[in-house]
């Protein structure tokens, strides 16, 4: 019973250090997915930093050519007042243009956005799919060697089981052939002792028979 009580205790111990190396892994894990997610969080910041600093610059560009543009139609103006109308279809025509320009502009910088932000979601969508891919083997792994375990156990408990029943059997058993040694010198003592005392009788048999003559 003893020896029971110290296996159960050892197996408590070893699922115990079991349950804290599962912790400890799993914290683990989790900070190697949060730096990740850091470092996609860095990268999509950078990138809209980098995007911002490429419209300012050329939000700039197009208004140096319009100021430039708008210097150049009011010397046209200034040279040939007869073809204001003129000019100004040619304004018209080139503000067009600009907004154009500035709505492809635009629409590039939100595509840009949008897939980085599909990049960074299906990231994040196959981190959590591997998170629960992981983590459903953990469980099944560990079910697995919870089963494996008890059978063991519940197995070395028969083994012992049988090794006791062996052991008191024999014990039995040389108990009985003791018993059966003890009563076979107890036979031999009292048949030896009648033996004795039918000798003692025939001597005094002998020597009274003697004493008569």
């Amino acid at each position: 019973e003893r020896e029971r009580l110290v296996k159960n205790l050892e197996y408590g111990k070893m699922i115990k250090a079991s349950n804290e190396a599962r912790k400890s892994k799993r914290k683990e894990k989790e900070e190697e997915e949060r730096n990740i997610d850091k470092k996609l969080l860095a990268y999509a910041l950078k990138k809209e930093g980098e995007e911002n600093k490429a419209l300012n610059s050329k939000k700039a560009a197009e208004r140096e050519a319009m100021r430039q543009y708008s210097l150049y139609l009011k010397q046209q103006m200034d040279k040939d007042a007869e073809n204001a109308s003129k000019l100004d279809a040619a304004q018209l025509e080139a503000e067009n243009k600009m907004w154009e320009a500035k709505e492809r502009e635009q629409n590039r910088l939100n595509d840009a956005r949008n897939f980085l932000m599909k990049q960074v979601l299906e990231g994040r969508e196959e981190q959590i799919r591997r998170k629960e891919a992981r983590e459903i083997d953990e469980r099944k792994y560990f079910a697995e060697q919870a089963e494996f375990d008890k059978e063991k156990f519940l197995k070395d408990e028969e083994v012992e089981k049988k090794l006791l029943e062996d052991r008191k059997r024999v014990i039995q058993l040389q108990k009985e052939d003791l018993i059966q040694q003890i009563e076979e010198k107890r036979r031999l003592r009292k048949e030896l002792k009648q033996e004795e005392y039918i000798q003692n009788k025939r001597i005094d048999a002998f020597e009274r028979e003697h004493q008569k003559r």
